[in-house]
């Protein structure tokens, strides 16, 4: 379960749209990747309103987009290093 906090006038929105939130997609699909889960839970709240709860179920294509992103910005992030960890050796030699 994620919980998290709006500001009323956002938590009024969220409540009437009836609808996951979709700035949360990416954070709750990557869980749902990682964890193996079927589903996840969003709670959203603040204090003196109703409390907002939306189940989230898997999205296998959306996995798969994440999945060959992070592999994607794990290529780029060790090429990165790499060429950092080159340019330190040539410095020190």
């Amino acid at each position: 379960m994620e919980i998290k906090t709006k500001l009323p006038h956002l938590l009024a929105e969220l409540i009437l749209k009836d609808e996951f939130p979709a700035e949360h997609k990416a954070q709750v699909q990557g869980t749902l990747w990682l964890s193996g889960r079927e589903w996840w839970d969003i709670s959203v709240y603040w204090p003196g309103m109703p409390q907002f709860v939306k189940r989230a179920y898997r999205d296998e294509p959306y996995i798969q987009r994440l999945v060959v992103e992070v592999e994607r910005f794990n290529a780029e992030l060790d090429e990165i290093v790499t060429q950092i960890r080159k340019r330190g050796e040539a410095l020190a030699a």
